[in-house]
């Protein structure tokens, strides 16, 4: 043999500490609390939030109207909207399918002059809040 040796680990099985072990199935790992068959479960389930807060769709209608009234070049409207709409997009968590939609549609807005009078922006994030506001009321009841 050589000056050194080779040392390798030891494959001991864990310890058992009352933690649950995977089952090798998706889902499976998590330990759940004995629950009596038939029994109601005391958690409601929540409905999926799409967007933060209704708070924050307004607050980014605000800063897409502030867009129309600062940008004064239609290049730079188009520019600056899309990349607001881009934010919302991201912020609101409005699906992929629909991002297209939503920054042409701000873009459009901030490269149309005379716009910047009419807080549409605003209107329209404030209406989208509240609808889903209230949609989730009337499924949690």
């Amino acid at each position: 043999m050589s000056q050194f040796e080779s040392i390798e680990p030891e494959l001991l099985p864990p310890e058992d500490d009352g933690t649950p072990t995977s089952t090798g199935k998706p889902g499976m790992n998590e330990a759940k609390p004995y629950q009596k068959p038939g029994a109601k479960s005391s958690r409601s389930p929540q409905p999926e939030r799409r967007g933060r807060s209704p708070g924050s769709a307004l607050v980014g209608g605000m800063l897409l109207d502030a867009a129309d009234a600062v940008t004064k070049l239609p290049a730079m409207g188009m520019i600056v909207g899309a990349a607001l709409g881009l934010y919302l997009c991201i912020d609101l968590k409005i699906p992929p399918k629909r991002w297209g939609w939503v920054i042409a549609g701000a873009g459009i807005y901030c490269a149309v002059p005379w716009t910047n009078f009419i807080p549409l922006g605003t209107m329209f994030m404030l209406s989208r809040g509240l609808l889903e506001k209230w949609a989730h009321r009337d499924t949690a009841q």
